[in-house]
């Protein structure tokens, strides 16, 4: 990984990332990347090997992340964790039983240098939410996630917000700036390394025993914080 010298600040006007290629079943490469370094603008692009000459693209949306071709080989776009969870691969589609415990287990120094571990979350309903100070959405997200967290009493709901920043200056930054109530964690910027997100912000709801209730991939606005709302509060009830 190239890094420029600290205080260096680098213009770039083009950062294109190349996640995922696949051959198809049609002879054509298919080519998952972003328009964007942090890789939360993602787009697919459909090669022909003969030439390199980009046939299409398709631009997905939100909470696209997953491509598939269907039966006519159009290329298609679909919210990945819905089919999980419509297949049982999640909380929304499978019983408390059969949800997967939320790993690695982090050990990180907050702001003051003392290691918090995710077993201080233990027996609490419990949103891991991973940012970072040059991530806009996540800008947008942090007065909707202090509303969330006033809204229950910590005996029965936590945040353990991780930043990814490499720049702690800029991350302090931040924080003194929105003034979150809840803990910040620091990640150093090896956090996307551990678990492997497309991109900011990225957050996990825990249930009160560590598993995973949902993964929630960019921001969504007030209306993804009220539905995350209901399902927190749903969370709280189970003992």
């Amino acid at each position: 990984m190239f890094r420029p010298a600290k205080g260096t600040d680098l213009r770039i006007r083009n950062a294109l990332v190349s996640v995922a290629l696949v051959l198809g079943r049609d002879g054509r490469l298919y080519a998952l990347g972003a328009d964007d370094s942090a890789a939360t603008r993602l787009r697919v692009d459909v090669v022909d090997t003969a030439t390199g000459t980009i046939l299409a693209t398709r631009h997905l949306g939100l909470r696209e992340s997953a491509v598939a071709l269907d039966p006519s080989g159009r290329l298609v776009a679909f919210d990945g964790d819905s089919a999980l969870a419509q297949s049982g691969g999640l909380a929304g589609g499978a019983s408390s039983s059969e949800r997967e415990i939320f790993a690695p287990a982090f050990a990180l120094p907050d702001l003051r240098g003392d290691t918090v571990r995710l077993g201080r979350f233990g027996g609490k309903v419990t949103l891991v939410n991973f940012w970072a100070s040059w991530c806009d959405p996540c800008r947008e997200e942090f007065p909707l996630m202090a509303t969330l967290y006033r809204e229950f009493d910590r005996a029965d709901f936590e945040i353990a917000a991780i930043s990814d920043d490499v720049d702690r200056g800029k991350m302090l930054g931040f924080v003194a700036q929105y003034r979150p109530p809840f803990p910040i964690l620091v990640g150093g910027g090896r956090m996307k390394e551990a678990y492997h997100y497309r991109g900011l912000p990225y957050s996990v709801l825990l249930d009160r025993h560590g598993r995973i209730v949902q993964r929630i991939f960019g921001f969504g606005g007030p209306e993804e914080f009220h539905q995350l709302h209901e399902t927190i509060a749903k969370e709280v009830r189970v003992p």
